[in-house]
């Protein structure tokens, strides 16, 4: 056996059986090693990684973010593609943020000259870690682009205001984006005869968000998440 292969069996073997942070560590130097010598072997390695791990990666993508950026980076690399396409099966993997909606208040705003009540609802949007909403501030109107809401029941649905933490300075954007993270509030306007009877109503918010490490942003895609909200 030669020095290399015995490296690169280690490193499988750490690969195997490292959490997530080390097995992404083991990955990037199988990849190396593998790519110097001259071999093809790291092209199995990276498939076989994301079949074996897929289902994991989906549930907890935080806790695999180091690992699924090696597998995006090296992937991207060795097949020449754009690793900011959200259309190549990796990017939808790695760019899919989980989404959390939780009703927070309806209280009655003014009624618009001759037309039915309305009623605002506060809703608390959360993203996930390691993922960002991001628009430009020169575009004001591209935040209503980012954010989207659907809810069942409703007539002339808007969004009024979101109330957002600082924005979070990304290397590879430019200047004049802002993005943010984790909990963001979300003021919605809709027009109802009458204040929501109590039961249960259907609500579906997409938002474009990207993964962001390292203040480089690898991409971008939709994600939706559905809600159900329950009104007393």
């Amino acid at each position: 056996c030669t020095r290399h292969d015995h490296l690169f069996l280690r490193l499988k073997t750490a690969q195997d059986s490292a959490t997530p942070s080390g097995t992404a560590l083991a990955l990037h130097g199988l990849v190396a090693l593998d790519r110097r010598s001259g071999t093809q072997n790291y092209q199995h390695v990276l498939e076989n990684t994301l079949r074996h791990a897929a289902a994991t990666i989906q549930q907890y993508p935080q806790a695999h973010s180091s690992l699924l950026e090696t597998l995006l980076v090296h992937a991207a690399a060795s097949q020449g593609k754009n690793i900011a396409d959200p259309s190549q099966p990796l990017a939808v993997l790695a760019l899919r943020p989980v989404l959390n909606l939780t009703l927070v208040a309806i209280t009655p705003a003014s009624s618009p000259a001759g037309g039915p009540p309305e009623y605002e609802m506060q809703l608390r949007l959360e993203i996930q870690r390691d993922y960002y909403i991001a628009y430009h501030l020169s575009e004001p109107a591209a935040l209503d682009q980012t954010i989207k809401l659907e809810l069942t029941g409703c007539a002339n649905l808007h969004l009024v205001r979101l109330a957002l933490p600082p924005p979070l300075p990304i290397s590879s954007a430019p200047d004049d984006t802002a993005a943010y993270r984790g909990q963001v509030l979300i003021g919605i306007r809709c027009a109802w005869q009458a204040k929501p009877p109590s039961g249960r109503y259907d609500l579906q918010v997409a938002v474009t968000a990207q993964v962001c490490t390292a203040g480089y942003c690898l991409g971008s895609i939709q994600a939706t998440a559905p809600a159900t909200l329950a009104v007393e």
